[in-house]
């Protein structure tokens, strides 16, 4: 009788270490997809940041080139959005819903209008301005 009380409990055991073993690593993978979902996400986050940067760009240089404008000369965000007007919304940064930060003079080529405010913590900065 005691052996198999023994064997009873020594395969209770296994099965015991096989679920706590399956459990560690379902736990595992989850946290594995879940920072891979992370990362996508911040990933399209910044893509759109940087193509509504770019957005606004190539707009104040239609504007500039519209209204015969050189660098310097002064623009204002009432002359790229409203009704009828560029962008009917002012562009926001899709990691938060901040305003961009504007300047308020037409910049000289390859340097950006509007910067956001999550140019360093997460990267929200164009790589390239060579074309603007």
């Amino acid at each position: 009788m005691d052996s198999s009380s023994s064997n009873n409990s020594s395969q209770s055991g296994k099965v015991s270490l096989e679920i706590i073993l399956v459990v560690s690593v379902l736990v595992g993978l989850g946290g594995t997809i879940f920072a891979a979902v992370s990362s996508y996400r911040s990933g399209t986050t910044r893509d759109k940041c940087v193509k509504n940067i770019a957005s606004i760009q190539q707009a104040v240089r239609v504007y500039q080139t519209t209204n015969q404008l050189k660098p310097g000369a002064e623009v204002k965000k009432e002359d790229l959005i409203g009704g009828g007007k560029v962008f009917e919304l002012e562009p926001c940064c899709p990691a938060g819903g901040e305003s961009y930060t504007w300047q308020s003079r037409i910049p000289l080529p390859g340097v950006p209008l509007v910067k956001c405010r999550h140019v360093t913590d997460l990267g929200h900065a164009p790589t390239t301005t060579r074309r603007w």
